[in-house]
């Protein structure tokens, strides 16, 4: 006959086991904040993780667990809950090209109400480091601020009487420069369309010696055959690929204007140079932000036509949407020409495996902060990538460009709790992204119609 000792400790094991079966799972630690039964779009594949509960702390993505299993599970009243009905929550974007001065201080919370915690500022100046420093401090509102140098351009500068940043001429002045400029904080350097072949290249080899990386335009005044090499870093608005690619009459290779080139250049293309040109861009690790939307947005005639009258640009000074208007932005059938060229060098980079970022060129004209890189994730779909190749390139890819993919670009735990909840799966459609009802940075929830408010 069993003693009642032994029945006791058999009953307490199986009632331990069965415990452990059933009951839900649960975080030792108390979150900050609970997005409640949410499809999670994790970014690792092509996949939604559906109904669950994600838990924050602290800024990060404390854990991910199944809503069933947290049904009976009473959280403190410390704890934000946002119940997400069957919604979608994905990485937060970042926008890789913008330029914004000390006047446009309002993009930032545009940005955010887009779901853009990072961006990538193209022209440095003292202003955009001051918020950097007051972005981190937790002391000003707005997303990740990367910043380029100043822009850095040879003789004549491209932007003429209005260059009021280095101009390079000399190689020997190269490594003076470059000490100057991260001597400032900047994070990058940005070379510019005018440099001479000489200055280019002692720009490359310093700075691939200092480990400093470089963004900008491939400068007209190199050969094409010299145009990429390991040291590119990252090309803006596929600038340089036309004439990589150009199989016409010889071209002045100092036109009046720096994209004029690039417009008499898409006259001619020579398709099996195109291939080699991807294959190299490959091979050399080269990025591409190619700002499709820069173009197309021009020579979309319903956008242009409709936009002064839409939700958008009520949120924008009228005195912005004003100048778009009277601009008439880049349009006519040259750029039209060029809108295809880009489309079919985009589909060629992508389908040969080379690395891409979305990026926008705001507020270049009807490029409305935040708006616009949703815009160009579409035009980017329209280029042939699938719904999730085109959201990598303004989620995985940034954070895998600047070194931070353990902590960005994906939902997973211990991931940075940067986050966009959107009503409906941007895997099939991916407009979809605009549909938002809230934006989560660093940890904090942020509601869409809190950030998005009409401008003076």
């Amino acid at each position: 006959m069993m003693s009642y000792n032994f029945i006791l400790v058999v009953f307490a094991f199986v009632a331990s086991f069965i415990f452990s079966k059933c009951s839900p799972k649960r975080t030792v630690e108390i979150p900050d904040l609970v997005i409640k039964n949410v499809n999670v779009v994790p970014m690792d594949e092509e996949r939604v993780i559906e109904k669950q509960d994600v838990l924050i702390k602290d800024g990060k993505i404390l854990n991910i667990i199944p809503a069933k299993d947290m049904l009976d599970y009473r959280y403190s009243e410390s704890v934000d809950i946002i119940q997400a009905n069957n919604e979608y929550l994905i990485p937060a974007l970042a926008d890789m090209h913008v330029h914004m001065g000390w006047g446009n201080k309002y993009f930032l919370d545009q940005f955010l109400g887009y779901g853009i915690t990072t961006v990538r500022v193209m022209n440095g100046a003292q202003v955009h480091l001051d918020w950097k420093d007051s972005i981190q401090g937790g002391t000003l509102r707005g997303p990740d601020l990367i910043v380029a140098s100043e822009l850095i351009d040879g003789n004549p500068p491209s932007w003429g009487e209005a260059h009021f940043t280095p101009i390079v001429t000399d190689p020997d002045s190269v490594e003076w420069v470059v000490d100057d400029q991260m001597g400032k904080g900047f994070d990058f350097l940005k070379l510019y369309s005018r440099l001479s072949p000489e200055v280019y290249k002692k720009f490359l080899e310093v700075a691939a010696d200092r480990n400093i990386p470089i963004a900008g335009h491939l400068p007209y005044r190199v050969h094409p055959d010299s145009l990429l090499s390991p040291q590119t870093g990252s090309v803006e608005h596929l600038s340089g690929y036309p004439r990589m690619i150009y199989g016409g009459p010889i071209l002045n290779e100092a036109p009046p204007k720096d994209h004029g080139i690039d417009l008499i250049a898409a006259k001619w293309i020579d398709t099996k140079k195109l291939e080699k040109v991807a294959q190299k861009t490959v091979e050399f690790g080269v990025w591409n932000c190619p700002t499709l939307v820069l173009y197309e947005n021009s020579n979309d005639s319903l956008f242009v036509n409709t936009f002064s009258e839409s939700e958008v640009a009520r949120n924008l000074p009228k005195g912005l949407v004003d100048w778009w208007q009277n601009s008439g932005g880049f349009s006519g059938e040259d750029y039209k020409r060029l809108v295809q060229l880009n489309r079919t060098i985009v589909k060629e980079l992508h389908k040969t495996g080379a690395k891409l970022l979305a990026g926008t060129d705001t507020p270049n004209p009807f490029l409305a902060p935040g708006y616009a890189l949703h815009q160009e994730l579409q035009w980017l779909t329209n280029a042939g990538l699938s719904p999730y190749e085109a959201l990598k390139t303004a989620t995985v890819n940034p954070a895998l460009y600047l070194g931070k993919e353990a902590k960005k670009g994906r939902v997973l735990r211990g991931m940075d709790a940067d986050l966009l909840l959107i009503s409906f799966n941007p895997l099939e459609n991916i407009e979809n992204t605009l549909d938002i009802r809230g934006v989560i940075k660093g940890g904090e929830f942020m509601f869409k119609s809190d950030l998005l408010k009409p401008q003076q």
